[in-house]
C-alpha cells in the first residue's frame, strides 16, 4: 500500500474526477438532495493554503482507515447540504449514512487503497475534530465543489490523519456529561461506538467504525471486481400473491376487489428479481413507504444423491 503522501494527490484526484456522478449518487440518497460534484480547479493543496476560518463550525465527518494512517471527507454544516436530522439519525438515516461512508470510502480513492475500517459522524467542531484524529499542519487537501440548483460549497478531502478512527469517537455522554457535570469520563465512555443500522443515535454521537474486512465482506475481493457491484438490477417488495383462473382475471374491471390470503400485519418480502432475500415491515418515511428488513433469507440449500462407484 502506498504511504499516504502528497505524492497520491494525483491518483486520488483522478479516482474523484472517474467517480464524480457515482459520488454524487451517494451524496443525494443520503443527505436528501440532488447533487453534482467536480474537483476543484486549484486540484490539491496544502492545507496552510486554505482559506482562514475553512474548519470552524459543524460538519458531516467520514473517515477511511487504511490501517497505519487515514483520510477524512469533510462536508461543512455552512454549505446548507448536511440535514439536521444528521445530528441524531433514526434508524434509516443511521442506515443511509453508514452507506455513504461504505461508498464513499470506496469512491474517493484509486483502487490500490483498500480501506480496512470507515465511519460517519456529526460533528460539533470540525477544527477539534481534524486535531484529534492527528491532521497536522501542511496536510494535503483535494477540495471538492459540490452543487445543488444554483449554490454550491466545498466537500474536503483531506490526508493523512494519524488516528482517523478518533474522529469518529463516541462523544455524546462524554462531552457532555463532563461539561454539564463536571464528573470524571470513564475510558468506555471515550471509546468509539459501533452502530449497527437498527441503532438509534444520541446527539452528537458517532455513527460509529465498521471493520471493512468482516466475513463475507466484498472488500476480501480482487480490486477488478469492484466494477461488478456497479450493476443495477431491480429491487421490489411484494405485498401477495394469487393465483387466479384466466377467465376470473378476464372479468376483472374498475372498482373489481382481488382478496388475497394473507393479513395485513404479516411480513413483507424483498426480491431482487423473482428471487426472494429478506423479509420486513412496512415503516413510513417522511412522505413515503420504506421496509424495514427483520430478517434475511438464505440461498435454497439443494442436495444431490452421491453414489458411490464401484
Amino acid at each position: 500500500m502506498p504511504d499516504l503522501t502528497p505524492d497520491i494527490a494525483e491518483p486520488v484526484i483522478a479516482a474523484c474526477e472517474a467517480n464524480a456522478d457515482e459520488v454524487a449518487g451517494a451524496l443525494s440518497r443520503a443527505l436528501d438532495g440532488t447533487y453534482s460534484i467536480s474537483v476543484s480547479e486549484a486540484g490539491a493543496r496544502n492545507t496552510a493554503e486554505l482559506p482562514a476560518g475553512w474548519n470552524d463550525g459543524a460538519g458531516l465527518a467520514i473517515v477511511i482507515s487504511f490501517g497505519d494512517g487515514g483520510m477524512i471527507a469533510l462536508l461543512p454544516e455552512s454549505t446548507g447540504y448536511v440535514p439536521g436530522w444528521c445530528g441524531t439519525p433514526d434508524p434509516t438515516g443511521t442506515s443511509k449514512l453508514n452507506t455513504l461512508a461504505q461508498e464513499l470510502s470506496m469512491l474517493l480513492v484509486p483502487d490500490n487503497l483498500l480501506a480496512v475500517e470507515f465511519g460517519v459522524a456529526r460533528i460539533e467542531n470540525m477544527q477539534e475534530a481534524l486535531s484529534r484524529g492527528g491532521l497536522g499542519d501542511g496536510a494535503t487537501c483535494v477540495p471538492l465543489t459540490v452543487s445543488s440548483g444554483q449554490t454550491s460549497g466545498i466537500f474536503y478531502l483531506l490526508w493523512p490523519l494519524t488516528h482517523p478512527m478518533r474522529v469518529v469517537q463516541k462523544q455524546g455522554s462524554a462531552v457532555g456529561a463532563e461539561a454539564n457535570s463536571k464528573r470524571p469520563v470513564s475510558e468506555e465512555e471515550k471509546s468509539p461506538v459501533v452502530a449497527s443500522p437498527s441503532e438509534p443515535i444520541g446527539p452528537q454521537q458517532s455513527l460509529g467504525h465498521f471493520s471493512a474486512l468482516s466475513d463475507g465482506d466484498f472488500r476480501r475481493l480482487p480490486a477488478y471486481t469492484r466494477s461488478l457491484f456497479k450493476v443495477t438490477v431491480p429491487v421490489s417488495v411484494c405485498l401477495a400473491t394469487k393465483k387466479q383462473a384466466i377467465g376470473d382475471i378476464i372479468e376483472l374491471g374498475l372498482g373489481s376487489i382481488v382478496q388475497f390470503d394473507k393479513s395485513y400485519d404479516e411480513m413483507l418480502e424483498m426480491c431482487i428479481g423473482d428471487q426472494r432475500i429478506a423479509e420486513g415491515e412496512v415503516v413510513k418515511v417522511g412522505d413515503n413507504y420504506g421496509l424495514r428488513i427483520t430478517s434475511i433469507m438464505l440461498p435454497e440449500e439443494r442436495f444431490r444423491k452421491v453414489h458411490r462407484s464401484l
